[in-house]
């Protein structure tokens, strides 16, 4: 149950950090022009972290994400025994 919820913990942070890259105008995506994003970090601190990557970097984490939410859902719908239907 801990790991559960540890990897929900896990997967809601990537979500946030690939939010602002699925807001992002689909006009002319350079797959290698940096981005750096205000990283909070969630050990007490007030400062936020700046990370760079490449734009194709930035996809990939947001792709894995996604992907990771689903490999979740899917495995805790297979505990439950229900689909799910977002109405959980």
């Amino acid at each position: 149950m801990r790991s559960i919820s540890l990897s929900a913990a896990i997967l809601c942070n990537l979500l946030v950090l690939s939010g602002p890259a699925l807001a992002e105008k689909p006009a002319k995506k350079d797959p290698n022009k940096m981005i750096c994003r205000a990283n909070q970090v969630d050990t007490g601190t007030i400062m936020s972290k700046k990370v760079c990557r490449t734009r194709a970097e930035w996809d990939a984490m947001s792709k894995k994400g996604e992907d990771d939410v689903a490999r979740l859902r899917q495995k805790t719908d297979s505990y439950s025994g229900s689909p799910s239907n977002g109405l959980n």
